[in-house]
This record gives structure tokens, C-alpha cells and sequence, in this order.
């Protein structure tokens, strides 16, 4: 199969983002174009969305937030309700809260010992493959997963997002365009949320953007990132965003081509 590099140029197309619990995961998952995000409900993550501001919703649109328990209600929402809502443009991003999600499937599953994590893995490699295939027809439809981080007490060893199944942790993130590390910071008496674009001491980071992406930003949205992946904006010594002025009210994703994921639904 032939690959098209000039159509494999659309910006943050499948991120991992992950950091300690109140470090901006969320906040920054939700600022991506139209979400659809679903996550276990006892997770909570759709309560920071709640209490966002409109406005930092790309054009105002609050995410979708749809709780999933287990694999056949994920595969609901992905083959049946994404699908619709891709084809009336009401979707852009599909975001997966990882951590607990991935707990509560290993709860749930009756299987024994190890045959439980296979089965995981069986889910995630399903998700991952039915959001990239409906990508090849909606380039602009994005996947976000979002996880706690797993603390290691040894610092020589990396860390990583916090899933059950160790092996599942480490592959999954090196499927994706971005890997961003999150972490609270506070400079001057104010709170920012610090997002971590390359290796910061043992917790991974990095993207297949080089240079185009600083080290670390403070307090970015979506639109900051792939402003600064397109060159329209910089970061000062902080990592803090310098925009310019004719991208401050610019739409910035494309609207989706015409079509549906067909692609997502069983055959």
C-alpha cells in the first residue's frame, strides 16, 4: 500500500495526553474542535468540562460527554451514535478517558487471570483501528486519549500513562502523533497548567512535529498547538503563548468533507 505523505499533514490527528489528577488533562482534551467524549461516570472528567468556559470551546461547542461502561457500550457509541454524528458535523474529535475506563473493562470481564488483559488489549487495538480507518475519508476527525499517570518510585525507569496492562501502556502512545505530558505549575502566585511537548526527567513526551513544537507550554488550547505546528504563534521564555493578531478569531480546523464513518460500523 502506498502512503500519501501530502495528505498525512493534518495537525494533532491522534494525541495521548497524560498527567496527575487536576493537572489540565481534561481541560485541554476539551478544547479540541466538536468532542465526543466518553469515559466511565464514576471518572468524573465531564464535571471540569462542565464547569469550562463557552468560550474556550472551539466556536462554542460544548463536548458531547457520553458514559461507557465496558467494551459493548464503547462499541455502541463508536459503530452506531459517532457515525451519525461525524456525517451531520457534529463531531470532530472522539476523546477516551483511559484510566478507569480500562479498570472497569478488567472488573467486568468474567474471563481468568491474563486472559482478561488480552482481552483489553483486543478493545483498544479495535478503537484505535476503526477511528484511523474512518480518518482515511474524515482527515479533520481526531482521537484524544486521555490517562492518569503512572508513578514509578525508581527514576531511572520511565514513567507513562496509567492503564491496566503494563504492555498496553507503553505500545499505545507510540501509535499517536503527539504524546503530551501535563503537570501543575505555579509562577508568581498563579496556577498554570503545563503542558510537557518532550521528555521531561523520566516522564515521556514528544511528537512527530521536530522543532515546530517547544519543549513545554503553559495554559495551550488546541488551537494554540497547531498554530504553533503552523508557525503562527510562538511561545516567550515561560512557554506561555505569544499569538498573533490575525489568528486570534480564526477558524482553524476545516470543516469535515461530506460523508460518514461507514467505516466505523460493522460489516
Amino acid at each position: 500500500m502506498k502512503i500519501d505523505l501530502d495528505a498525512a499533514t493534518v495537525p494533532l490527528q491522534t494525541v495521548m495526553v497524560y498527567g496527575a489528577y487536576r493537572t489540565g488533562k481534561t481541560h485541554l482534551c476539551a478544547t479540541f474542535p466538536k468532542v465526543l467524549w466518553l469515559g466511565a461516570p464514576r471518572e468524573g472528567g465531564y464535571k471540569t468540562i462542565a464547569h469550562m468556559s463557552r468560550s474556550a470551546f472551539p466556536g462554542g461547542v460544548r463536548p458531547d460527554c457520553r458514559g461507557v461502561v465496558g467494551f459493548e457500550e464503547l462499541r455502541a457509541v463508536i459503530e452506531t451514535e459517532a457515525p451519525k454524528l461525524v456525517a451531520a458535523k457534529r463531531i470532530e474529535t472522539i476523546c477516551v478517558e483511559l484510566s478507569v475506563f480500562s479498570d472497569d473493562v478488567i472488573r467486568h470481564d468474567e474471563s481468568v487471570g491474563w486472559e482478561k488483559y488480552s482481552n483489553l488489549i483486543k478493545i483498544m487495538i479495535y478503537l484505535d483501528e476503526k477511528i484511523k480507518k474512518a480518518q482515511e475519508k474524515v482527515p479533520h476527525l481526531r482521537l484524544v486519549y486521555n490517562a492518569l499517570m503512572a508513578r514509578v518510585e525508581d527514576d531511572k525507569r520511565p514513567a507513562g500513562p496509567l492503564m491496566a496492562g503494563r504492555g498496553l501502556a507503553e505500545k499505545l502512545p507510540a501509535l499517536c502523533d503527539a504524546i503530551i505530558y501535563t503537570r501543575a505549575d505555579t509562577i508568581d502566585g498563579k496556577a498554570d497548567y503545563v503542558q510537557h511537548h518532550a521528555q521531561w526527567g523520566n516522564y515521556p513526551a514528544g511528537n512527530r512535529y521536530g522543532a515546530k513544537l517547544p519543549p513545554l507550554t503553559r495554559n495551550a488550547s488546541f488551537t494554540d498547538l497547531v498554530h504553533l505546528i503552523e508557525g503562527r504563534a510562538s511561545v516567550d521564555s515561560d512557554g506561555r503563548i505569544v499569538r498573533e493578531e490575525s489568528t486570534e478569531n480564526e477558524s482553524l480546523t476545516p470543516p469535515a468533507k461530506a460523508g460518514n464513518l461507514r467505516s466505523l460500523r460493522s460489516k
